[in-house]
């Protein structure tokens, strides 16, 4: 069983992969930021609830299906890194595109306070100053 706020953050990647896009920002904290990778359209920092909500529906809105699929999960203290495979099918085709990513979240009165996506799963890691022996099981 994951600890309680990894659970949570888990199941905010379910949201996105259903399209509840509200449920994934709607409990975090006011001063909630989301940075995103540099590669991912529509890159930047996007500050509160409702701009990172909207950074996703933009995001997900040119393809049929998005899975972001959680792997392995690492935690110390108040930072959480997860590691995912996210991947979107365009509409109308049966092309898959993959990639392997990692995700460095920052909780801050037992809220998601920050959330950083990077292109290369162990750039998250080295964010978080976390290793291979913060991993949860």
């Amino acid at each position: 069983m994951l600890p309680p706020h990894v659970d949570a953050i888990r199941a905010r990647y379910e949201s996105v992969t259903k399209r509840n896009l509200g449920a994934v920002f709607h409990d975090v904290h006011p001063d909630f930021e989301l940075r995103t990778a540099a590669r991912v359209p529509g890159a930047g920092t996007y500050r509160g609830a409702e701009a990172a909500t909207q950074f996703y529906a933009d995001l997900v809105e040119p393809f049929e299906e998005v899975t972001y699929a959680p792997q392995q999960f690492f935690a110390r203290g108040d930072h959480v890194v997860i590691f995912l495979v996210v991947r979107f099918q365009p509409h109308g085709s049966t092309a898959i595109v993959e990639n392997q990513v990692g995700a460095f979240w920052t909780m801050r009165d037992g809220m998601p306070a920050r959330c950083e996506m990077f292109a290369k799963r162990e750039m998250a890691l080295d964010a978080a100053g976390m290793t291979a022996d913060d991993e949860v099981r």
